[in-house]
């Protein structure tokens, strides 16, 4: 088994997209379930157009400065790695946050802690269930 900064360094990250692909359509078949998936997952259509379709989606926001500190010593983000970090996370997300805006709820994280962030992400998955 690779993770999956060794899946893009031995095989690309247009392949370790591909899987990835194929493994987030095939997980968002099932029911009842909190699926969190990676920035680069969203920009892809066809799991992009499933989720807005099937699910409720929702984009957990936080600043460069923030996301800078919290990666800055986790060297699992293969497109982060040999970066200058605030730079390159400014420009992933200037390129993809028009995209991260079609999600059905945005939560702002700067000031959030991981349970009022999930108390956040309950209450929007409820809403959305209850609203059926």
């Amino acid at each position: 088994l690779m993770t999956i900064k060794e899946i893009f360094k031995k095989k690309g990250e247009i392949f370790f997209r591909n899987e990835e692909k194929k493994y987030v359509l095939k997980l968002l078949k099932k029911n009842n379930c909190v699926i969190a998936l990676g920035g680069g997952a969203f920009i892809n259509k066809s799991i992009r157009k499933s989720i807005l379709k099937n699910c409720v989606s929702i984009w957990l926001d936080a600043n460069a400065n923030i996301l800078t500190r919290r990666v800055k010593w986790n060297n699992k983000r293969p497109l982060l790695n040999n970066e200058n970090i605030p730079r390159k996370i400014n420009k992933l997300y200037a390129e993809r946050k028009n995209l991260y805006k079609m999600a059905d709820h945005k939560i702002i994280c700067d000031r959030l802690n991981k349970i009022e962030i999930a108390k956040k992400i309950i209450f929007f998955y409820d809403r959305k269930k209850n609203n059926s």
